[in-house]
């Protein structure tokens, strides 16, 4: 029986020196992960913007919808600091102005070409910079995924002439890397003028989807 023993341990040694240990790994978690109270670091990403433009055509004013001045597709690099109770983030993006075919007495009522900005964003967690009686008008199914409500301020470049920019606007927690931007963007060009078109202002409305680098 002893010499049988030893005959099988010998036959399956090679078979145990060859086999592969198998062991499960756990989830890699990102050392900075984004959360609604956390998302600090380096961030790149890609907007649509509707220009609702309130351009005059020959001394008539135009108020039209999101996208009466063209769509505005392009993409933002920033850093921003956010820890559950204040926010700030420096951005810059830039995106190329597509016309839709908008016209206001047979004149076209957009201007194509590109649109960069830098700007400041300041804010911060309401209750906590307003005190716990503070109240959000935020659909409830956002609240849980807000990151921080902001105001904006910065410069515009366009090619027929540069602006000063406000706004405001929320981010919103989607994973550990990304992260929703929904905005608002007023630009006064101080009535600057593109060959029929005489522009005062332009209305923004953005939204963008940010990757935030984890290290």
């Amino acid at each position: 029986m002893k010499k049988l023993l030893i005959v099988l341990m010998f036959l399956a040694a090679p078979a145990v020196a060859n086999a592969q240990v198998i062991v499960a790994k756990a989830p890699v978690t990102p050392s900075n992960p984004c959360t609604p109270t956390s998302c600090t670091g380096a961030y790149v990403g890609g907007f649509i913007a509707g220009n609702g433009t309130n351009a005059d055509i020959v001394g008539s004013g135009l108020s039209g919808s999101v996208f009466a001045g063209g769509g505005i597709p392009g993409g933002v690099v920033g850093y921003q600091f956010a820890n559950g109770t204040y926010f700030l983030a420096g951005e810059a993006g830039m995106g190329w102005q597509v016309n839709v075919g908008g016209s206001v007495n047979g004149l076209a009522t957009n201007e194509t070409g590109y649109l960069a900005y830098e700007g400041v964003k300041v804010g911060g967690q309401i209750a906590g910079l307003l005190g716990t009686q503070a109240s959000t008008t935020i659909p409830t199914a956002l609240v849980s995924r807000l990151i921080s409500p902001y105001v904006i301020v910065g410069a515009v470049e366009r090619p027929f002439a540069n602006g000063w920019m406000t706004g405001a606007g929320a981010t919103f927690d989607l994973s550990n890397t990304l992260f929703l931007d929904i905005g608002y963007k007023y630009i006064n060009y101080g009535a600057a003028t593109a060959g029929n078109l005489q522009f005062n202002s332009e209305n923004l409305v953005t939204v963008g989807f940010n990757y935030k680098f984890n290290f």
